[in-house]
């Protein structure tokens, strides 16, 4: 009766201290639900702060036009940035602008998607590509920012593909951006899931 009593009583135990441990892990890993009212905020800056330190960590200034990331994934409404940098190279200019055309749509099979130019360029409204200027020896970050539509022209729903965008850099002329600048032209493909 005592073994049993014993046995009983380190199985209470036992059983006690593995409660305490699943409590603590449940309360302290694992991220934490975050406040409804600010996460959608805060939680997209966050994303692009990310990107920003890991493109610039990332920075060939070897190269003018830097992109290191150029395929990005994700759903029908999330946020998703591609990282940019432009290092001058010793040839610092007036001003720069970025432009940011579609150039196509492909489904999971290869096939060339129908899309709405406009519908789909909207897509990346976020994006800032007003006029920089940028010293000499320093170098210009500015995120490419797409939030996936729900559609791809009005009234048709977005198809899972991959979606090319031409990020062209233009310098500065005078008071236009009329001056494409050779080799600051690369693309960038939104995958949607």
């Amino acid at each position: 009766m005592k073994k049993i009593l014993a046995i009983l009583c380190i199985f209470a135990l036992l059983m006690t201290a593995c409660a305490s441990q699943s409590t603590q892990k449940t309360e302290t890993s694992g991220p934490q639900k975050p406040d409804t009212e600010t996460s959608t905020g805060s939680s997209s800056q966050a994303k692009l702060d990310q990107v920003e330190q890991e493109t610039l960590a990332k920075n060939d200034k070897s190269q003018e036009f830097f992109l290191p990331l150029t395929f990005k994934s994700g759903k029908v409404g999330e946020q998703v940035a591609f990282g940019a940098i432009i290092n001058p190279l010793n040839k610092p200019r007036e001003g720069y602008f970025a432009r940011i055309s579609f150039v196509e749509g492909r489904d999971k099979n290869s096939n060339k998607i129908e899309v709405d130019k406009d519908t789909v360029t909207r897509w990346l409204r976020q994006t800032q590509t007003e006029d920089f200027t940028i010293e000499a020896g320093a170098s210009h970050y500015f995120p490419i920012v797409a939030t996936i539509g729900s559609e791809i022209k009005p009234g048709v729903k977005t198809v899972p593909g991959s979606y090319q965008y031409e990020v062209q850099i233009y310098a500065k002329v005078g008071n236009e951006f009329s001056d494409m600048i050779s080799g600051m032209k690369k693309n960038v493909y939104l995958r949607v899931e």
